[in-house]
């Protein structure tokens, strides 16, 4: 904050052109415009970092669809997103119903549908498979006899 008031006061007095300033401190020509006018606007409170986050968010889903949706899931768990959306729809039919993938986001999800788990099954990972890894080729060739090769005659 103290660079960025010093800044300021530095490029209105106009002791140094404000190409000098901006190579001085470091920014760009857009940022110390844009601080200038949030200056004039609102004094040293302009110069403090704004938010990013959104004003509004219209596409939010509402809490009542959400729950909904969360008790259809629950009442009905082989039901996958794509039907809870279908029902939905029919139950609310002027609202704005969320897709199939933010239901699918909202909704709890059964054991059998968490991606997020190493192995599918309950009992821990699946038991190694017989003969894996396979022999290396140089083992294999020193250990099995060759058909073709002639026998060493001297």
């Amino acid at each position: 904050m103290k660079i960025r008031e010093e800044l300021i006061l530095k490029a209105l007095a106009g002791e140094e052109t404000k190409v000098e300033l901006v190579a001085k401190y470091g920014v760009s020509r857009k940022t110390l415009y844009k601080w200038l006018d949030r200056y004039k606007e609102r004094g040293l409170a302009g110069l403090v970092d704004e938010s990013r986050r959104p004003h509004s968010s219209p596409m939010v889903t509402s809490p009542e669809l959400a729950l909904a949706a969360m008790q259809l899931r629950k009442a009905h768990p082989s039901w996958g997103p794509k039907k809870v959306v279908a029902v939905l729809a029919r139950q609310y039919p002027g609202e704005s119903i969320p897709s199939v993938s933010t239901t699918m986001f909202v909704t709890p999800r059964s054991p059998s549908e968490w991606s997020d788990r190493p192995y599918p099954r309950s009992d821990g990972p699946p038991p190694p498979r017989s003969g894996w890894p396979p022999p290396s080729p140089i083992r294999l060739a020193a250990s099995t006899p060759d058909p073709l090769a002639r026998p060493l005659t001297c």
